[in-house]
């Protein structure tokens, strides 16, 4: 009897988990599918690189949808079960509320683990590819030049009046440049290049411009242009931007402990410890969810333990980014990062203790 009642269980779980991460993810990833619109059109990105970032979004998304989506899985399946009086008539079987329990602190459980994959390696390969392909690194900026806008590659400031991105041609082209992109060994002054036609091709880690009849400026210390040199042709190489964040979110938890620093260690401990709390969170719904008695089966609590336990997931973030800022500030140890989730394990081993 018990297995019918675990699988018939489960399903109920995995259905309610299942709605609840659908709903929450495809919210935040909609949220999210405007700038990934405007980057394909801004950047020119083939179907391939658009469909990819949609895809490396769902790291991102899941590592504030997977908490809210298990919490709120758990309190659908004992409210159906209590709507449907089965929760009652399962107590009344002599099945206890912990034994009643057991399949959604396991799934809890699992789930936290897959959130700690999540967090520890895929999140951060997340943000490492929307600065590959959504903002430029190691891709061909040109093709996101439109005409009559001044755009930055590399540092540098380019401006064409027309551009054909299929044969990758353009004209009207002004670029500001250093003094070292044209090999002068003083350096240190910045260039004004301008041409009226031209193409460009993708040479190894640089864009090769191959400009015709133009010039090259610099500005001096009064702002007047002085002349360099006009050009009938003339090739420029721009580097292709390597800019990219070295923020700690975009290291793996193995480059973040292989490289100990005090914001490595911040950051490992918030993504560990996000996943510790879905487990937290799930033991205090449980509680709540199921009745304390027949009475409460019958009115129907489960919506007020509804009500209670997504407040006490607001207020576990408002905690949670209070102690982010707390030791930001105070530059305290990353284990005070825990203390919200100390908070948590205390209240769900109260409710357990009285409700179960």
């Amino acid at each position: 009897m018990m297995k019918i009642i675990d699988r018939y269980l489960l399903k109920i779980l995995l259905h309610g988990f299942s709605a609840a991460l659908g709903i929450v993810a495809g919210l935040l990833i909609l949220q999210r599918l405007y700038k990934i619109i405007e980057l394909a059109i801004t950047r020119s990105l083939d179907g391939f690189q658009t469909v990819s970032l949609i895809l490396w979004t769902l790291p991102l998304v899941f590592f504030y949808s997977l908490p809210l989506a298990s919490i709120v899985g758990t309190l659908l399946t004992f409210g159906r079960l209590s709507g449907d009086s089965e929760l009652h008539a399962a107590m009344a079987a002599g099945i206890s509320r912990k034994r009643l329990a057991l399949y959604p602190t396991v799934f809890a459980a699992i789930i936290a683990i897959l959130a700690l994959l999540n967090n520890m390696v895929l999140m951060p390969l997340g943000y490492v590819r929307f600065d590959s392909i959504g903002f430029g690194v190691g891709i061909d900026p040109m093709q996101a030049l439109r005409p009559g806008i001044v755009e930055r590659i590399a540092g540098r400031h380019v401006l064409v009046g027309a551009i054909d991105p299929d044969n990758k041609t353009f004209r009207q082209l002004l670029t500001v440049i250093p003094s070292e992109d044209v090999g002068r060994k003083e350096g240190g002054s910045r260039l004004v290049c301008l041409a009226r036609e031209g193409s460009w091709e993708i040479e190894g880690g640089s864009i090769k411009l191959f400009l015709g009849a133009g010039s090259i400026r610099e500005l001096n210390d009064t702002g007047g242009p002085w002349h360099v040199m006009k050009f009938s042709e003339y090739s420029l190489h721009l580097p292709l931007p390597r800019d990219r964040s070295t923020h700690p979110k975009r290291l793996t938890a193995m480059q973040l402990l292989t490289q100990p620093k005090r914001e490595h260690d911040i950051e490992f401990a918030r993504r560990a410890l996000e996943a510790i709390a879905i487990p937290l969170l799930v033991l205090c719904a449980i509680p709540l969810a199921i009745p304390s008695g027949a009475s409460a089966a019958r009115s129907g609590g489960t919506r007020g333990a509804i009500f209670v336990t997504l407040l006490l997931y607001f207020l576990y973030w408002i905690f949670n980014f209070g102690s982010d800022s707390i030791v930001a500030k105070y530059s305290l140890s990353p284990l005070a990062l825990a203390i919200p989730h100390v908070l948590l394990a205390v209240l769900a081993a109260s409710l357990w203790k009285r409700r179960l």
